[in-house]
């Protein structure tokens, strides 16, 4: 994997949650859209990372999905 941007790489929510992955080892992400083509799937992969990042203990604030998705 290579990034260009961090806006542009983690719009779709897949480089974020393979990130946190691998941060997180061996912690998993649940189910996810692996290849979001419409904003609504990259929507919900974005908020499927924040959930995950909320329920490792770590505050988010002013931080939406919304935010993060061109």
């Amino acid at each position: 994997m290579h990034m260009n941007t961090l806006k542009e790489d983690f719009a779709d929510g897949l480089m974020l949650i393979n990130l946190l992955e691998i941060i997180t080892h061996p912690k998993t992400i649940p189910k996810y859209n692996k290849h979001p083509r419409i904003p609504i799937q990259k929507t919900e992969n974005m908020n499927i990372a924040l959930d995950f990042i909320k329920n490792e203990g770590i505050k988010l604030v002013n931080i939406g999905a919304s935010d993060l998705v061109k």
